[in-house]
């Protein structure tokens, strides 16, 4: 692999042309400034030819993890779980004995969208099996990787997924033959160097200059007085260009305390237009349902998902990352929102009668497939799900994790937290 600022002056930067890797995605680290990437393909395997999907170039992307609050369900004293993201190829997590099943957990301190891991090994030239899930809450887990039979050697492994979660945590697995679970390869533990996440912090960004440039930051949900900006990076009055993302509103105050004269920002705003310099706290707000988004339901009182069972059954799950807790949400020329779960055949979330909610296979859209999502004042992304049908009130979760529609009760079963996918 070869570097170039010009196109015809070259400077090589990988050369693998004893590769003896079998790994379909291969990762490579180097550190250049060039504008051109050139890959030459200079040995072949018999009846092979230069072939791939995908070549991707990246930058130096942010580490969400470096520096972050971490847990571990093991560790040596002097190997701490915090020496897992302390930015230190010297310092590692260690386990604190040789069994398989040790996890990490780092916090990244919001939701963010992840694109990709990374994690430094202790040993080279050894095959650490691993899983690697997500969570918004600490709680329920989405496994994102797994690889029970890894046969990668390399020191450094990277993995490419899409999440959007708060959560990372990476399981160190055993061996495995014949379906069975055996101890961690000869002389390893459950240890690494470094554990790295890349995305991006998912909210609007706020730029210290116009046309969104100078010092950016990016802020999740929630009210921010001047205090707060500033530990998060703004300085008072030094907001010049906003990013608001389309399912995002921004509401800027002149004073601290949410006070003074106000301004309302609901898309990109490059120049603020005699506003800029003039910003000392801030409310960050979700607009609502987007409408054709892909969501997930949590019940607030249980922390259990909306489910499309078989046979039309609705239920309530622990979340995982299968497409029958995936649900598009769309706004009907009625202005009431249909609910159509993403499983093919399995179509709209629908009411009948005694208080049973169904998912429908089919077929026209009528009053009883048709709901309002009421806002909850006070509360970010939480919402009542209340039927169209005459009597037919709201959607909740019973206490042996059914979907039902009761007939007026707003109590705490009737909370639901929409998890845009």
């Amino acid at each position: 692999m070869k570097t170039s600022k010009d196109n015809t002056n070259w400077t090589l930067k990988v050369d693998k042309t004893n590769n003896t890797s079998t790994e379909q995605v291969q990762t490579d680290y180097i550190t250049d400034n060039a504008r051109y990437v050139r890959i030459t393909v200079t040995g072949l395997p018999s009846g092979d030819k230069a072939s791939f999907y995908d070549l991707k170039v990246f930058g130096d992307p942010d580490n969400l993890a470096l520096g972050k609050t971490v847990s571990s369900d093991s560790a040596l004293p002097s190997n701490p779980a915090s020496y897992g993201n302390d930015g230190l190829t010297t310092t590692r997590w260690d386990a604190a004995d040789g069994e398989p099943g040790h996890w990490w957990v780092v916090d990244l301190g919001r939701v963010m969208n992840i694109t990709d891991t990374q994690v430094m090994w202790e040993k080279s030239g050894t095959a650490y099996n691993y899983r690697i899930e997500t969570s918004q809450d600490n709680t329920n887990w989405s496994q994102k990787i797994s690889k029970h039979n890894n046969s990668n050697t390399s020191q450094v492994q990277a993995d490419y997924f899409k999440s959007t979660a708060r959560y990372v945590k990476i399981t160190v697995l055993g061996t495995y033959s014949a379906g069975s679970e055996f101890g961690l390869p000869s002389d390893a533990t459950a240890s690494f160097y470094e554990f790295k996440v890349f995305g991006t912090a998912d909210g609007p960004t706020f730029h210290s200059d116009a046309n969104y440039g100078g010092n950016a930051v990016t802020l999740d949900v929630g009210n921010y007085t001047l205090s707060q900006m500033q530990a998060a990076g703004i300085a008072d009055n030094s907001i010049s260009s906003i990013h608001v993302p389309a399912d995002y509103k921004v509401v800027a105050y002149s004073d601290d305390g949410f006070s003074g004269t106000s301004w309302t920002y609901t898309s990109d705003t490059p120049s603020m237009s005699g506003n800029d310099n003039t910003i000392s706290s801030i409310q960050v707000m979700p607009v609502g349902i987007v409408s054709g988004a892909t969501y997930k339901i949590k019940n607030k009182d249980s922390g259990k998902y909306l489910d499309s069972d078989a046979n039309g059954g609705v239920i309530l799950a622990a979340g995982t990352n299968y497409d029958d807790q995936k649900w598009i949400v769309t706004k009907h020329s009625s202005g009431y929102w249909t609910i159509k779960n993403v499983v093919t055949g399995r179509d709209y979330l629908n009411t009948e009668p005694d208080n049973i909610v169904i998912w429908s296979t089919g077929g026209g859209i009528y009053d009883d497939a048709l709901w309002s999502i009421e806002p909850i004042s006070g509360e970010f992304y939480s919402f009542r799900v209340n039927n169209k049908v005459t009597d037919r009130e709201y959607l909740y979760a019973t206490t042996v994790n059914e979907a039902k529609w009761n007939t007026g009760s707003t109590d705490s079963s009737t909370v639901w937290v929409f998890e845009k996918q």
